[in-house]
């Protein structure tokens, strides 16, 4: 079970514009983006020291969205990595950096099948195995693909210059919206291919 706030709530997604670069670009299919939320059905920070049981406490956000991504050159490419960062209120960050991003792939006859396919990989007819797609990945010339990245963030809030502080939020505090409103303000997911050093920014 997940609590959130639909993103589209926070930021107008319809005015993300696609990351390019020389002939590949990126870009988010508009209504594929889910909740940011917390997941409750991941381990907590629960604990029982000398008798006495703890809060529970939740440290990471689940959050993914449908990506096209076309390769329009006569060169194969590989994609090398994708993350994401969120940035909130007051020094609050939350990052994909730690955790291996899970994507999955469906090749349709329609470009609509595969997106309803990847929106629902929960059905007990998927077989989520066979359709796990493994960084780095290649994207053959004049291809296009369209991938589900599922991103599991840490939340971190910056306590001074540089060091970023691992956080949590009691379970009572993550049924507030203004706590996703102090975690996500804008975000940035960086994806790299072997053509450009610096990553592609799809800023959101």
């Amino acid at each position: 079970m997940k609590f959130g706030v639909n993103i589209d709530k926070l930021i107008e997604i319809n005015r993300i514009e696609p990351a390019s670069f020389k002939q590949f670009s990126v870009s988010i299919i508009p209504a594929t983006v889910a909740a940011f939320g917390f997941n409750l059905e991941r381990p907590t920070g629960d604990s029982q020291i000398q008798g006495i049981l703890h809060t529970e406490s939740f440290s990471q956000i689940d959050w993914f969205m449908i990506l096209k991504l076309v390769n329009a050159s006569k060169d194969n490419l590989i994609i090398e990595n994708i993350q994401a960062e969120c940035i909130g209120k007051n020094g609050y960050r939350c990052k994909s950096n730690n955790f291996p991003t899970q994507i999955f792939e469906w090749t349709g006859r329609e470009e609509s099948d595969t997106i309803d396919q990847l929106l629902n990989i929960d059905d007990e007819n998927w077989n989520i195995k066979k359709r796990i797609l493994f960084l780095p990945f290649l994207l053959k010339n004049q291809s296009e693909k369209l991938i589900r990245v599922d991103f599991v963030l840490e939340i971190y809030k910056r306590v001074f210059l540089n060091y970023w502080r691992p956080i949590s939020f009691r379970r009572e505090e993550i049924k507030e919206p203004e706590t996703y409103q102090r975690l996500l303000q804008k975000a940035v997911i960086r994806i790299r291919t072997n053509e450009n050093r610096q990553p592609l920014l799809l800023k959101i």
